[in-house]
């Protein structure tokens, strides 16, 4: 083998490493998972899903009043964006929140999701510091999350959950740094993006594996023998530290990807509870991976999806039925593919954007907005509720603070805070990865039995 060969294979290796790290910080994750030490029983398996909607979703024309009074100021504060009431399709919220609503025409899973009890809303989430009225917020009284409005930082807000604070990990990442029983035996890292890393899922001391919508990736210089065996051979010619940490790194992302392949390949397909649409792509490899979890001996999972398109400054009337549509087909396959196997208590599915939008409409769309609506699915899920405060969607009242903005009334981390609770967290942990969750009234907001 010449010398040029040699080298432009060494800086293929060294690129596969440096993908390898990018898809799992194998290194990082295997000292969690020695602390770990037996982990969860496969009785304790639970499993949160995020669906990041990219653009910031309209979901004040997802979730509609449509009560006489409720409906006609929506309609007037939307204008040429409302949502007509005839083409709702009505549901029935029962307990605190209860009222008079419908969800998108678009979206009848969503709409049969909620009335059977496996979904509910959770009203006006927003990044928060602390809690803050109108008259606050124009006055500044209080501490206000950073570059609102912003997409780029808004997300970031969302999937940090630390919006006084800095720090590159996620609220996920955080949480699996200390958790106990993560990943019990498994080598498979407890975090997993789907065709994409996700900040939340980034701790100090985790970081995700990505697969794509049908398994595990290949790594660049490891689809052949004849690379392998380069590899093998700057391994044994190249004893600096660095060569040496990425080898190690990169095979044993290569092991837990022939792992991942292998016990895939016996796995349910769900090809008929999923259509072709990206984000049903998405979370059905999300439920196979599911499926092969006793196989895979992990105790606890938080999988990333994503879907973008939301950011709906024109053409909102056209596109964003479609992009409900989506959705809502997404979510109902997820949840009827956990029920197939016996997943749904648990695994909870929730939703994320990076704001809401204006309630006014700048003739086309809609702007960048804060406070908007949330969903949360499973077995364990209260369903069939309105939960947190729904706002009032009167233009220049009490919860627009301009622009048809609405002041959020809970906070990302108290949304967080619930579903991480389910998950397994302790008080002490929660205040530790949400170090402004004392300054709400409440950690919990009770969506989860």
């Amino acid at each position: 083998m010449d010398l040029e060969r040699i080298l432009i294979d060494r800086r293929r290796f060294l690129r596969a490493g440096a993908r390898a790290a990018a898809l799992a910080s194998v290194a990082q994750y295997s000292a969690v998972s020695a602390r770990a030490g037996g982990g969860a029983g496969a009785d304790d398996y639970r499993a949160r899903v995020c669906v990041f909607l990219y653009g910031g979703a309209d979901t004040f024309n997802l979730l509609v009043p449509a009560s006489a009074s409720g409906y006609a100021t929506y309609a007037a504060s939307r204008g040429d964006l409302a949502e007509a009431q005839a083409s709702l399709l009505p549901i029935t919220p029962v307990g605190i929140g209860a009222g008079e609503y419908g969800v998108h025409g678009s979206c009848p899973e969503l709409q049969t999701l909620f009335e059977t009890g496996k979904m509910a809303f959770v009203g006006n989430v927003g990044p928060l510091v602390e809690p803050t009225t109108k008259a606050e917020y124009l006055g500044n009284q209080r501490r206000i999350p950073p570059y609102l409005f912003s997409h780029n930082d808004q997300q970031r807000q969302w999937q940090i959950a630390r919006a006084s604070g800095s720090g590159e990990a996620g609220w996920a990442g955080r949480l699996l740094d200390g958790f106990p029983f993560a990943g019990g035996p498994s080598s498979i890292p407890p975090g997993i993006g789907v065709e994409q890393t996700a900040q939340l899922l980034n701790g100090n001391r985790v970081s995700p594996f990505v697969v794509g919508t049908e398994g595990p990736l290949e790594i660049d210089g490891y689809e052949a023998s004849d690379r392998r065996a380069v590899r093998d051979a700057l391994l044994a010619a190249d004893p600096h530290p660095l060569t040496q940490a990425v080898t190690r790194t990169t095979t044993e992302a290569v092991d837990i990807a022939n792992l991942l392949g292998t016990e895939l390949a016996g796995a349910p397909t769900f090809e008929t509870l999923f259509g072709q649409g990206p984000l049903e792509e998405q979370l059905r490899i999300v439920a196979r991976l599911i499926s092969i979890r006793s196989q895979l001996g992990v105790g606890r999972q938080v999988f990333f999806v994503g879907m973008g398109g939301f950011d709906t400054h024109d053409s909102q009337t056209a596109n964003l039925p479609g992009l409900f549509a989506q959705v809502s087909r997404a979510l109902s396959g997820v949840q009827n593919a956990m029920e197939q196997i016996g997943e749904a208590q648990r695994v909870t599915a929730f939703t994320h954007t990076e704001f809401g939008r204006t309630l006014s409409s700048n003739g086309q769309g809609s702007d960048h907005g804060w406070g908007g609506h949330a969903m949360v699915m499973g077995g364990a899920v209260q369903g069939q509720r309105l939960f947190g405060t729904m706002p009032d969607l009167s233009l220049d009242g009490p919860d627009d603070v301009g622009e048809g903005r609405i002041l959020p009334t809970t906070s990302v981390d108290q949304l967080a805070a619930t579903l991480s609770r389910w998950f397994g967290a302790t008080p002490s942990e929660l205040g530790a990865v949400f170090p402004n969750l004392g300054n709400f009234q409440t950690s919990d907001l009770g969506f989860l039995a």
